[in-house]
């Protein structure tokens, strides 16, 4: 089984949208990033890929302490909404994964704690976390990436149409309010459905066959301002 981890180690400087990015400072989120590895190490994984798109803030100093893993940097859009740079990312990087074998996606600085049987997916294409109208990205499973591939794009297509869908008297005005007239505050580039319900989505339009986990096993720090830096243990 491969295994996917997606970070930002080194981000942008923030802005007034995008300030929860930079809530966990560089030297912790590599040292995290190492924990994550580690976690993958230990329970067998035969390939470690880590893409991160920290893209021009990117430190070399940092790449000897991230063996094994195989570093593949990029310099994705960083949208408002960091779903669609992690979507945009994977699919790039999806080029270079072989074809036919199981992947876990893991989110950076989370540790892994106990990962599934990989004979699971010669029945199923998806296991993940499952909440009442989204999955869990902190980690997943998928059957192949060419499966994967298919996921990720009609997600992407369903992150994009959601702002222009009527499903209530709020969202026809704004659809109306954009076909007519200069909305300023309007992001066209960008979407306000996480990645998180546009993956749940494709996953039940594309009817996978799937495996629900109530438990994912990973534990970390959560990055999001929010949050307050608490421990998750999902």
């Amino acid at each position: 089984m491969i295994a996917i981890i997606t970070s930002t180690i080194f981000p942008a400087a923030a802005t007034t949208t995008t300030s929860y990015r930079t809530s966990v400072n560089y030297q912790d989120r590599l040292l995290q990033t190492v924990e994550t590895i580690q976690s993958l190490t230990e329970l067998g994984f035969s390939e470690i890929y880590l893409f991160d798109n920290s893209g021009f803030n990117w430190d070399s100093s940092a790449e000897d302490q991230l063996q094994p893993a195989k570093l593949i940097k990029f310099n994705t859009f960083q949208f408002d909404n960091k779903g669609l740079s992690e979507l945009y990312m994977l699919l790039h990087g999806l080029n270079i994964i072989p074809v036919g074998v199981p992947i876990l996606k893991i989110s950076g600085r989370y540790v892994l704690k106990q990962t599934v049987n990989e004979e699971l997916f010669k029945e199923v294409q998806f296991a993940g976390k499952f909440n009442p109208d989204t999955i869990s990205t902190r980690a997943y499973y998928f059957s192949s990436k060419e499966v994967m591939q298919n996921v990720l794009y009609v997600a992407l297509n369903n992150m994009y149409a959601f702002k222009h869908k009527i499903v209530g008297f709020r969202s026809l005005f704004k659809v109306v309010q954009n076909a007519f007239f200069d909305n300023k505050t309007a992001s066209y580039y960008d979407t306000t459905i996480s990645i998180e319900r546009g993956m749940f989505n494709a996953i039940k339009k594309l009817k996978l066959k799937t495996h629900h986990m109530p438990v994912i096993h990973v534990s970390g720090v959560s990055g999001h301002a929010d949050d307050n830096r608490k421990t998750i243990n999902e």
